[in-house]
């Protein structure tokens, strides 16, 4: 028997900002969605689409905003980003950067390796689960919640999510 089971397997949803955003307080958002459990967490903001026309102040904010978060312990309260688990997984993320560069990718912020398991990322994409604008992605119950391709299948949460578990009999009677 096949039993039906929901897979989250990492995210990569989009974080968008409109025009007519509130760039200040969209950045800030944007941010902290990127550093949630120091940027390890599926609903994290990875890939960013911004109108062309605030492109650069909004581009020119985040990095201030990702400059000034702290590097750290992830058990001090000041600490934004804690170390990956090994620095085998700092060395693969630092060569996924690498070789997004090598293919026109271009770095603002870091790119080196730091002491200590640490580092940073970004991709661009817009194929995603969830897809939330001018805020950050996060569950919600009222709200499908899950990923395409190989981030997971299929959904939890909200109708969708119980429809999921449930075996749909038809019983036709002439």
């Amino acid at each position: 028997m096949v039993k039906k089971t929901v897979l989250e397997l990492g995210g990569s949803d989009p974080y968008i900002i409109l025009a007519d955003a509130d760039i200040a307080a969209s950045v800030r958002t944007c941010a902290a969605s990127r550093l949630i459990n120091g940027g390890q967490s599926c609903t994290a903001a990875k890939r960013f689409i911004v109108v062309e026309s605030i492109w650069e102040h909004v581009e020119a904010r985040f990095v201030t905003e990702m400059q000034a978060a702290r590097m750290g312990d992830p058990l001090a309260e000041e600490t934004a980003i804690g170390p990956l688990a090994r620095h085998d997984l700092r060395d693969d993320l630092h060569q996924q950067v690498q070789a997004s560069i090598a293919k026109g990718a271009y770095c603002l912020l870091g790119g080196t390796i730091p002491e200590g398991a640490f580092y940073w990322l970004a991709a661009q994409e817009l194929e995603a689960g969830c897809c939330f604008v001018n805020t950050f992605v996060r569950s919600d119950p009222r709200l499908p919640f899950g990923g395409i391709k190989a981030s997971g299948y299929r959904r939890e949460l909200s109708h969708y999510g119980i429809k999921e578990f449930v075996n749909i009999k038809i019983v036709y009677v002439q």
